[in-house]
């Protein structure tokens, strides 16, 4: 069944040694050095990562900043734009009132110039009328019926004069 030979065990036992010793100086150094490396290859490129982690927060809270300060700086000329406009179209409001009332004041003094020349006029060419209606009066002596027509065909020439 199994036998055991001596010669047969001692050399596989000399041939394991010998292999363990050529792979624990040859192959195992090598490849635990090699371990070691990627360990700390994958360790600083952790940390690499943790660092670019933080500082696209650092410039994300920084970019929140300057959003929220650009947003604050922009209510805050929008807010002046209105206070200047109103207060632009209150003056211009104020202003175009202050013409319209000096249009209407001179529009009223010139009515009121207008209307003194005209009662100038009718009065002047009432005064001449009378003198021409006396004269024709006196001219003839006439009674109170002639008078009367003289004064009516006086009237209508001067309403055709003003007609004109």
């Amino acid at each position: 069944m199994l036998e055991v030979h001596g010669g047969l065990l001692f050399w596989t036992v000399v041939t394991f040694l010998a292999v363990l010793f050529v792979l624990g100086k040859f192959v195992w150094r090598p490849l635990l050095n090699m371990l070691d490396e990627r360990e700390a290859k994958i360790f600083k490129s952790l940390e690499d990562a943790e660092k670019a982690a933080l500082s696209a927060k650092e410039a994300e809270h920084r970019y929140k900043e300057t959003l929220d300060s650009g947003r604050s700086e922009a209510m805050g000329i929008v807010q002046k734009s209105k206070v200047t406009a109103e207060k632009m179209r209150d003056e211009l409001i104020k202003e175009a009132r202050q013409k319209a009332e000096k249009l209407l004041q001179d529009a009223e003094i010139r009515i009121e110039t207008e209307k003194e020349k005209a009662l100038q006029e009718i009065r002047s060419e009432a005064a001449d009328l009378i003198i021409k209606a006396t004269e024709a009066i006196l001219k003839r002596e006439v009674d109170s019926k002639d008078n009367r027509s003289l004064i009516n065909d006086t009237l209508r020439a001067f309403e055709k004069q003003h007609e004109a």
